[in-house]
């Protein structure tokens, strides 16, 4: 309940008669409105761009609202990530998760007239989107006819995977390629 405000009155006993009761006001503050997000989904080492959503309040001006966000989960998007603008009824949110992040989190925005606060939530979702592996190797070699050649320097590098699960293919235009068995790899 809001706050009750009471009016006096001065009472002349001589030429009123008595008072019947006493009025009381309450006064409701409404709550700041903020428009629904949908739920978000992006891949990982991306950002959403900027999501669109509206503020305002009967008694307060729009461009007068607090408007905050903040991150259910700040291992996927730290707070600091979470960029707001726009202006008066229009505003925007623009996430940018940590890097090789993926999961969800429920994001919260507030809004806040000085007497009640709003909260709105949606979900951002950011999916692990693979990675090709990367292949180091030496440059082209060129060889006389019926002559070898070892060949060293070949590096396999994934991301996504801590594991050494990788296939190589070696291709070669002319002739063959003939691999010693035994290889290791990191």
């Amino acid at each position: 309940m809001g706050p009750r405000i009471f009016f006096q009155y001065p009472y002349n006993a001589t030429t009123e008669s008595a008072p019947s009761g006493e009025i009381s006001y309450t006064i409701t503050n409404a709550a700041p409105a903020i428009s629904a997000i949908a739920d978000q989904t992006i891949n990982k080492n991306l950002s959403t761009g900027p999501i669109a959503f509206t503020v305002q309040d009967a008694e307060t001006a729009a461009s007068s609202l607090v408007v905050q966000a903040s991150s259910g989960n700040t291992t996927l998007l730290p707070n600091n990530r979470i960029t707001l603008g726009g202006s008066g009824t229009s505003r925007t949110i623009t996430l940018t998760p940590a890097a090789n992040q993926s999961g969800s989190a429920t994001i919260s925005i507030t809004a806040d007239d000085g007497a009640t606060i709003t909260t709105r939530s949606f979900l951002l979702t950011v999916t692990g989107l693979n990675n090709a592996p990367t292949v180091t190797a030496p440059a082209s070699l060129v060889l006389p006819k019926e002559t070898s050649v070892p060949v060293s320097g070949i590096s396999l590098s994934d991301a996504d995977v801590n594991t050494a699960n990788y296939t190589l293919t070696l291709q070669a235009n002319f002739g063959r390629i003939q691999v010693a068995t035994g290889l290791t790899g990191e």
